[in-house]
């Protein structure tokens, strides 16, 4: 892969202006536009932040989750992919900067794949995020440091090995740019149902497809290392007290991921129930998240 080298507007504006290409794109284009003329660059990098929303429910929550994100500065390089055109009108009602908000139509998670590969094919750095998580500190400072010795960087479970695609970053580097080729053209040629399971795949750290009998699909992987996920970037308790949750000092928490991408449990095997904590976080009026000292 051959990335683009000095990422400029005049750049962006040409893929903007591509031929045949989608409306996505080029709106996509146009926000990364945005963020590079308004957002500084960290640490000699172009680094933007993002999240896919759509849905009524979701929708009510969005402005407070922009709020919290502009809280810690992060307006200008917060992008979210609007999946419906309810999502598009909030998130452009309550973003800083609406050129940001990414209109898209086709609602399947698979779109964080194919949004952070055109991001990083763009030549920016980018940080995945579930949209059922909160910022309990400025994520990017620990992000950086982090990624100081390795070019992609996941979570995972507490208790276990398993990895959590919740949080995911990811620098503008050819190996990360082939291994996101690689992931979706798999996952186009093998539709799968749990995409966290085929991103594990095709690292070689699960067994999606029978590899003895039908190949390996593994090709190349980045070089790469978990986040901390004992105290920083930590996980909700809803299945297996072992597995899931944290441990250690709140005010050490970074990203919170409270693992409500249903809106429900199942109650048989969760271990208290659902807990709506979008509630709790994002339409809470005792919680001021312009307020970044106090988790």
């Amino acid at each position: 892969h051959q990335l683009p080298h000095g990422t400029t507007s005049a750049a962006l504006k040409l893929r903007r202006n591509a031929w045949r290409r989608s409306e996505s794109y080029a709106q996509l284009m146009r926000a990364l536009q945005t963020s590079l003329e308004n957002a500084p660059a960290l640490r000699g990098r172009h680094v933007v932040m993002f999240t896919l929303v759509y849905g009524t429910r979701y929708a009510g929550y969005l402005p407070r989750w922009i709020q919290r994100a502009v809280a810690f500065g992060h307006g200008a390089r917060t992008l979210l992919f609007c999946l419906d055109e309810n999502t598009v009108k909030v998130c452009e009602s309550h973003h800083p900067f609406p050129a940001l908000c990414v209109p898209g139509e086709v609602k399947t998670t698979a779109n964080k794949f194919h949004f952070t590969s055109v991001v990083v094919n763009s030549g920016f750095d980018v940080l995945y995020l579930d949209f059922d998580t909160i910022f309990f500190k400025d994520p990017l400072p620990p992000v950086l440091q982090a990624a100081e010795k390795a070019d992609m960087l996941l979570t995972r479970d507490f208790g276990t090995e398993c990895i959590n695609i919740g949080v995911v970053f990811m620098k503008s580097h050819p190996d990360n740019a082939q291994f996101m080729e690689d992931l979706i053209i798999w996952l186009w040629h093998h539709p799968y149902e749990f995409c966290q399971k085929a991103f594990a795949g095709v690292m070689g750290l699960e067994d999606v497809q029978w590899n003895s009998i039908f190949g390996d699909i593994v090709r190349s992987v980045p070089r790469w290392a978990f986040l901390d996920s004992l105290n920083a970037f930590v996980t909700s308790t809803i299945y297996g007290e072992g597995a899931m949750g944290w441990t250690g000092r709140e005010d050490q928490i970074v990203i919170y991921h409270f693992l409500d991408g249903t809106g429900g449990v199942d109650s048989s095997i969760s271990v208290r129930g659902y807990v709506n904590l979008f509630d709790l976080f994002y339409a809470n009026d005792r919680l001021n998240l312009l307020e970044t000292e106090t988790p």
